[in-house]
């Protein structure tokens, strides 16, 4: 089976600076990969080469098996839009939309039918336990609430591969856990390959993959239970 992903030798520098050294990684469908490391150690360097909003410095990504260097910044964001989707610390919700309108703006992007859209965000927004929080705005939400609908927003096209910086970097303990709980349930429930850039161990413990960021490359941690 085709990998969802494949990073190829990858190197990144900037300037003399050198933050990834001949980095190669390998995702297939179901797939999750949890990269922990300090600060400046270069995770979301390579969170954004493998969303295809960075270009490596050396070296090749390969989503589906298709090569992504040389394509046009129009190409490059179709590709963003159709295949990966982004889950950050920072829920980035348009403030001015509603919960309902700001899960189905990927799916507007996109050209989707309006109508089946909205019904996949209610569905999907209903498992996340917000299906009285359709027409709030996301500063009448809390904070986990808020990072819930960044997931639905995340998910709605049904991506191949899923890329999260962070995603309970910005919350307390009791909605951290839940969100991690929630965020796996869909992740299993469709199968996505996801990488997970996080300091949340117990959430590095539930991937099936984890690693160590270290002078421009990975160490394995050791494997889950």
């Amino acid at each position: 089976m085709t990998p969802v992903l494949e990073l190829q030798d990858i190197s990144k520098n900037f300037g003399p600076l050198e933050i990834l050294r001949h980095v190669n990684l390998t995702l297939g469908k179901g797939d999750s990969l949890a990269i922990l490391g300090p600060s400046g150690a270069g995770k979301s360097t390579l969170l954004h080469i493998a969303g295809l909003m960075e270009q490596p410095t050396s070296g090749n990504v390969l989503i589906e098996g298709r090569l992504r260097s040389g394509m046009s910044e129009r190409e490059l964001a179709h590709e963003r839009l159709h295949t990966i989707g982004f889950l950050f610390q920072f829920h980035y919700l348009l403030p001015d939309f509603d919960v309902l309108e700001n899960v189905v703006m990927p799916a507007r992007l996109a050209g989707d039918s309006l109508a089946n859209a909205t019904a996949d965000a209610k569905h999907l927004l209903d498992r996340l336990g917000l299906s009285a929080r359709l027409t709030h705005l996301p500063n009448q939400l809390s904070g986990g609430e808020q990072q819930r609908v960044a997931l639905a927003r995340s998910i709605i096209r049904r991506p191949r591969l899923l890329l999260c910086d962070e995603p309970t970097g910005n919350l307390d303990k009791h909605n951290a856990d839940d969100m991690m709980n929630l965020l796996w349930t869909e992740m299993e429930r469709f199968g996505l390959a996801a990488i997970l850039v996080t300091h949340n161990e117990a959430l590095a413990k539930r991937a099936s993959m984890s690693y160590h960021l270290s002078d421009g490359n990975f160490v394995e941690m050791e494997a889950r239970l």
